[in-house]
């Protein structure tokens, strides 16, 4: 993918609740975070529409959260999960 590609990506990312998400479509994992917000830690994950240019940003819940370790986030970020 050429940069302009990868700068009209980055400039289409949507946040949109968890709940938003379609049962049974698959999403793929662009990137994943772990940030601290206001109240707790929380996981961020970027994923990408098959069907669209544009990214979708989820904040995952806690109880998501708690059993996402950063070796899993390093993982997901480096391609590695199966």
């Amino acid at each position: 993918m050429d940069l302009a590609s990868k700068f009209e990506i980055a400039t289409c990312i949507q946040s949109i609740s968890i709940r938003e998400l379609v049962v049974d479509k698959k999403y793929s994992i662009v990137h994943a975070k772990r940030i601290v917000t206001k109240i707790v830690p929380a996981t961020l994950f970027n994923l990408h529409v098959s069907d669209s240019a544009a990214s979708l940003q989820i904040f995952m819940q806690k109880r998501y959260s708690e059993v996402i370790s950063e070796d899993d986030v390093n993982k997901i970020n480096n391609n590695l999960m199966s």
